[in-house]
Order: structure tokens, then C-alpha cells, then sequence
């Protein structure tokens, strides 16, 4: 009697990138993929996000059995989104932060300790994060076999290492690599909060005796997280515009650079680089392995496998999507702003990423909603749906 070969289903994964407010086009792209679809379970067993895009992958990690919901429920917590719900906005709070950052640098050197290392306060944030987000339900679903593995990135400020804290299978080994620290841990909101520390304006969370921050800023390689989980296929969802689709813009004006212009691009580079490069690399090494046979593979040692990828990316610069935002930022806010450069007109793109309305999000969830629908073929050739 031959005994029949069984083979392990392949596990599906999810990447999201961070990009703050640009996180709300991510949730236009998976209500695309439910409508496309129309699975009452979860797709992906390997969930991966950083930053605005960890707060997504836990949302749907928490919620892996329903897939309508978790997407429906994405949807609605960034149209209903205001600034004070992410940060305290009133100008008393913005005052005293003003007069910390004011008395550290003036008589820093006078001082035992420095009071301030952000600009913003971001305890509504934590709690629209308790209010919205079951971390319980993502242990649940690791133990049913729903998920495999989940993880989010985060950086730490005080080695500079990025550190992936991720819960899931026992198969899922910790690692310690030149790129990054791979940390099994039981995910709560902390973990939330230390991903999506935006630097400079979000205050760093302390975990496990260190301080962390934006797991952007030390990420040098977005899909080694999803990879590590082991995904056998990777859906990606970026925040950044492809480049090269539209004319160059003109230089009309050689104003003096501000700190907001400074800014814009090395936020650019924090958030939005990373994803685009591996994708690329990724690419490369599968046609490479496409002329490889098994048996060179293993006679060559070499530790590679063919991952299929789908890169979902917007279809405009969500920097340039202008609704006039920055006359809705707060007061004191607005004020602090101005006189760092920031204006409607100049430095929006960096402006977008603390764009906490639902103004913005909603242009966002639709255009991530139309390019979502546009790849509706591919989705399903991805998904083996076809």
C-alpha cells in the first residue's frame, strides 16, 4: 500500500508599512479584498505590521475569524477619527509641553534631568486603541490555528536595533541578526504604542527596562518579519507612490529651507523607503531561483525560497491629497507649527502624516478602496481564488 503524500497548506501573509494618518488607505485596500473575495475568514495566517501599520495588523489579528468585521470595523474607527482622539489637544497641554521644551533648552545645562522628548501626548490614543482592540483575541486565535504567527516592529532607542515582538506558533524561533532582534512576547497595547511612536512628536514607551519608538526608524528590511513567521506568499501594502508617474514640479520658488522641509524628507525616507526596496529585492531573488533546480539549491546550501509577492501600493502621492487640513489642527498646535515652517502650503506632505481627521482618512479609504478593486484579478490569482 503506498501511503498517499499530505502537504501543508501554505500560510498567507500581510505586511503593512507605517506612514501615521496614511494608515487609513491601508484599510481601504483590505474592505477592497473582503468585497473581492467575500471570505467569511481571515486570508492570512501570518499577520506583520509597523507603526500606523501595526495598529492595522493587530485589528485584524484580533479579529481573524470574521473578515468583514474586522475590515468593517478598521473602516469605521478612521472615518470617525479626530485629532483628539489620538493626541490631547486643548492648549494647556500644549502650553506646558511648550514652556518643558523651552526651559530644556535654555537651561539644559543647569538642570539634573530633561523633562521632554516629544511634542505631543498620546494617552487618547491608548485608549481608543483599549476601547477598540482585544489583545486576548489574538492569543485565541494563534491557539485554534487561525493565525500562525503576528508580529509588530518597533524601534529601540537606546541600542538602535529594530526589534520584532511577535507571538504565534512554537515553530517560530527567536532571532538576533545585524538587521534586527526577533522577541517572542504575549503583544499588548504597550507594543502598539512603542510601534507607532512617531519620533519627535510622539513620546517613546518603555517596555522590558528600555524605550522604544517607531519601528520605522530601525527597520532596515520590511519583509524579513513576515518572512521570519514563515509566510509562504506575502500580500504587501504600502504607503508610497510609485515613482517616476508623474512630471517632475518645477522649482518656482529657492525659499530658505525650514525644519518642516527637512523633516517631510526624512520622514519620507523613515516610513516609505523600506518596503519599496524589498519588494524589489524580493522580486529579484525569485527570478534567480526560477533558474535554479531544487537540486542545485541544495547542493549550494543556499537559504533561499521562492516567495510569491503582491505589492499594493496608491495610485497618488497621498502627500498631495490637499482638504485643507491644517486649519484644523489645534491652536496651539497650528502655532508651534507655523513657526517651524509648517504651512497648507508648504510641507504638507509631512503635515499628512498628523493628519488625524476624517476628512483625510476618508479620501484615503477610497482611493485605497479603488486601487484595492483595480487589482481585483491579481487579488484572486494571489489568493488561489480563481
Amino acid at each position: 500500500m503506498v501511503k498517499k503524500a499530505t502537504y501543508a497548506p501554505q500560510k498567507i501573509g500581510l505586511t503593512l508599512s507605517g506612514g501615521g494618518a496614511r494608515g487609513a488607505y491601508q484599510a481601504g485596500v483590505l474592505r477592497a479584498i473582503y468585497q473581492i473575495t467575500n471570505l467569511k475568514q481571515c486570508p492570512f495566517q501570518v499577520i506583520c505590521g509597523v507603526s500606523a501599520g501595526a495598529l492595522n495588523a493587530m485589528a485584524i489579528a484580533s479579529r481573524t475569524e470574521d473578515f468583514k468585521e474586522a475590515t468593517q470595523r478598521i473602516n469605521d474607527t478612521w472615518l470617525n477619527l479626530t485629532m483628539d482622539k489620538i493626541f490631547k489637544t486643548d492648549s494647556l497641554t500644549a502650553l506646558s509641553t511648550a514652556l518643558m521644551w523651552i526651559t530644556d533648552l535654555t537651561l539644559g545645562e543647569y538642570l539634573p534631568t530633561k523633562k521632554v522628548n516629544h511634542l505631543l501626548d498620546t494617552s487618547p490614543l491608548r485608549e481608543l486603541l483599549k476601547e477598540n482592540l482585544n489583545t486576548v483575541n489574538i492569543q485565541k486565535n494563534i491557539k485554534n490555528g487561525h493565525l500562525h504567527g503576528v508580529a509588530l516592529s518597533a524601534t529601540d532607542y537606546r541600542s538602535g536595533k529594530c526589534v520584532t515582538f511577535f507571538d504565534g506558533s512554537k515553530a517560530i524561533k527567536e532571532w538576533d541578526r545585524y538587521s534586527g532582534i526577533g522577541r517572542r512576547a504575549q503583544l499588548s497595547i504597550d507594543h502598539m504604542m512603542a510601534s507607532s511612536a512617531i519620533p519627535i512628536f510622539f513620546p517613546p514607551v518603555q517596555i522590558d527596562q528600555s524605550d522604544y519608538g517607531d519601528g520605522g526608524i530601525g527597520q532596515s528590511s520590511a519583509l524579513s518579519p513576515v518572512l521570519r513567521l514563515g509566510a509562504d506568499k506575502i500580500l504587501a501594502i504600502g504607503l508610497e507612490h510609485p515613482p517616476g508617474n508623474e512630471e517632475t514640479e518645477s522649482i518656482k520658488s529657492l525659499a530658505p529651507l525650514t525644519l518642516s522641509d527637512i523633516t517631510s524628507t526624512l520622514f519620507s525616507n523613515l516610513f516609505l523607503k523600506s518596503m519599496r526596496g524589498d519588494v524589489m529585492r524580493l522580486k529579484q531573488t525569485n527570478r534567480l531561483m526560477s533558474f535554479l533546480t531544487p537540486e542545485e539549491i541544495r547542493s549550494d546550501g543556499l537559504a533561499m525560497r521562492k516567495v510569491p509577492a503582491l505589492f499594493i501600493t496608491p495610485s497618488v502621492d497621498l502627500g498631495k491629497i490637499e482638504v485643507n487640513q491644517f486649519s484644523k489642527f489645534p491652536f496651539a498646535l497650528r502655532r508651534v507649527l507655523k513657526g517651524l515652517g509648517f504651512t497648507d502650503r508648504r510641507a504638507w506632505d509631512l503635515l499628512s502624516y498628523l493628519a488625524f481627521d476624517s476628512c483625510y482618512a476618508k479620501a484615503l479609504l477610497n482611493l485605497g478602496y479603488k486601487d484595492g478593486m483595480a487589482r481585483e484579478a491579481e487579488i484572486l490569482e494571489f489568493l488561489e481564488l480563481v
